[in-house]
């Protein structure tokens, strides 16, 4: 904005010199054209953010100066709109729906405007932004692969692929391609982008260095938590290792390994939560191979994955908790074993005391994939400009920062981590600060665009933007990614009824303190397979999925 009026006030005083002994008319004349000229192809966009707590109008005034200091040189103007929870999506449907009604209906056609102005309160030049309705959308944030469906379903999604290639080409280079080429695959075109930041976890397996030594175990022998030698080596060291847990998960008692599961949630997505439907699989199977995918089926059944069906994996994790093999991580007492989800980190956690193998690399799953979503509505200003500002939040660290972290001086200021880089220099974290109640800007930073490139502060990880790109460098699609039963058209009731008993279930074995508890748990399982809803639910739900697999050219058609 400081450059902007430099250069129309320069311009002018030379215009200004240029005219001594003209009019005063002439020179107002004169003002004004250079205004309007520069004016030409501005516009003002608007974008609606998801805030942890209400921004006053005060703190939105010194973002939004900022941040149009930096877009101004794209002749835009953002008007930012802070809702909190309990608002935002209600306003936000609202608003595009009154959007759509209103230029459907050509109301804005013929509307009186008000008239420009092309000069400051000093008769210089200035670039003159238009108003904008109270209810335009242009850029706006949400999150779920159901509120995905319904903004689709409503046309409320601009297309932006076009625009990939020529407003917003710089965004392909500032996000993971994992996200970035998925987009169509799965829509069928570019009407949203999910924000850049960590896909899914690792699994590792890790052995304490000494127990490989004393045993003669190799780290490549203890890749599953339910093999054969894992379940050897864990006896080993309970009968003769008195100064180690045996096992720690990081999962909790069920660490259940290359399985599938079939149910469905609060919103009728498809879920992976514990159920009697599930189905094996093995992590290192090809994507896209037929061989690959895990068959609907029950907690018996098993597509020989060397780790055994659900209930054998059941027996043995349970076997563990009562035989007590279990230890804690933080505990005094090291463990032999461990199985831990997590991100890159976890090297640096465990790496000078155990071997650690990556068993499983990260997974995009398709609830993660729309968890947090950057859209432009299908009735913007301007659709390339609105392109524009998508790639900048992906694109301008500067800009990224000013609206996931506010001001810096007045939200925050630099700090020092006590984590060292690999330079053995410490980090540069920010810590928030708010010096007057009306300055509190509290925002997800997930929620803006690319989170490498967002600063972190005290309490996160100080080398998050390098692990985001390492780990998702790595990572890898879900099996399962892009099915869903949301939209479906299927009677989820008898898949719902099983998902419920099927946590009952889950509960139960959690509670089982004997192998008799046990027996009688996994018994009433076997016995919720047989009823009329977990038939229907495989063969109607059943043939979906078949459906959907053939679709995908995964297995033949009939």
């Amino acid at each position: 904005m400081k450059k902007k009026i430099l250069c129309l006030a320069l311009c002018a005083l030379m215009i200004v010199a240029s005219l001594v002994g003209c009019g005063e008319k002439d020179r107002d004349k004169l003002m004004n054209q250079i205004g309007e000229e520069t004016s030409k192809g501005a516009v003002t966009l608007t974008m609606y953010i998801l805030a942890d707590s209400k921004v006053s109008a005060e703190q939105e005034l010194l973002v939004e100066n900022a941040v149009n200091e930096i877009v101004d040189a794209y002749k835009i103007k953002l008007d930012l709109k802070y809702f909190t929870e309990d608002e935002y999506y209600t306003t936000l449907e609202k608003n595009l729906a009154r959007m759509k009604t209103y230029y459907g209906n050509k109301e804005h056609l013929g509307k009186e405007t008000e008239a420009p102005v092309y000069t400051d309160i000093n008769g210089l030049p200035s670039r003159y932004y238009p108003p904008v309705e109270d209810f335009q959308v242009d850029l706006f944030y949400f999150s779920g692969y159901d509120k995905y469906l319904q903004y689709k379903n409503a046309e409320y999604l601009a297309d932006f692929e076009t625009e990939l290639i020529n407003s917003a080409s710089g965004l392909k280079g500032n996000i993971s391609s994992i996200f970035y080429q998925n987009v169509k695959t799965i829509n069928g075109q570019y009407d949203m982008m999910p924000v850049n930041a960590a896909v899914g976890e690792y699994t590792y397996m890790l052995v304490n260095k000494n127990i490989l030594k004393s045993t003669q175990y190799a780290p490549e022998q203890i890749v599953s938590p339910t093999s054969d030698e894992c379940a050897d080596l864990l006896a080993m060291v309970k009968k003769f290792y008195p100064d180690y847990a045996p096992f720690y998960s990081s999962e909790g008692v069920l660490a259940f390994d290359d399985v599938k599961f079939f149910g469905t949630d609060a919103n009728g997505a498809a879920s992976n939560d514990f159920s009697i439907l599930a189905g094996t699989y093995n992590s290192a199977w090809t994507s896209g191979a037929t061989n690959a995918y895990p068959v609907m089926s029950g907690i018996n059944a098993t597509e020989d994955n060397g780790n055994g069906t659900v209930v054998e994996q059941i027996e043995r994790l349970k076997g563990y908790e009562i035989n007590g093999y279990y230890g804690e991580a933080d505990s005094k007492k090291p463990f032999a074993v461990g199985y831990v989800k997590g991100g890159l980190e976890v090297l640096d956690q465990y790496g000078e005391d155990y071997e650690i193998t990556v068993i499983d690399t990260p997974t995009l799953t398709t609830e993660a994939f729309y968890e947090n979503v950057i859209a432009i509505s299908s009735q913007n200003k301007s659709l390339s400009s609105s392109a524009r500002i998508l790639a900048e939040l992906y694109t301008n660290e500067k800009l990224i920062n000013i609206l996931a972290h506010g001001i810096e001086g007045e939200n925050y200021v630099w700090t020092n981590s006590n984590v060292l880089d690999k330079n053995d220099n410490p980090y540069r974290v920010i810590e928030k600060q708010t010096k007057d109640e009306r300055y509190v800007y509290d925002i997800n930073p997930a929620r803006i665009g690319n989170l490498a490139a967002v600063y972190p502060t005290v309490e996160d990880d100080p080398a998050r933007s390098e692990r985001i790109l390492a780990q998702n460098a790595d990572a890898k699609l879900d099996l399962l990614f892009g099915y869903s039963l949301i939209g479906a058209g299927q009677d989820l009731a008898p898949m719902e009824k099983i998902t419920a008993d099927s946590k009952a279930a889950y509960d139960k074995i959690i509670a089982a303190k004997t192998e008799a508890e046990l027996d009688a748990a996994i018994a009433e399982m076997n016995a919720m397979l047989e009823s009329a809803e977990a038939k229907a639910a495989l063969e109607n739900i059943g043939a979906y999925y078949l459906k959907w697999l053939t679709e995908k050219g995964i297995v033949a058609a009939a």
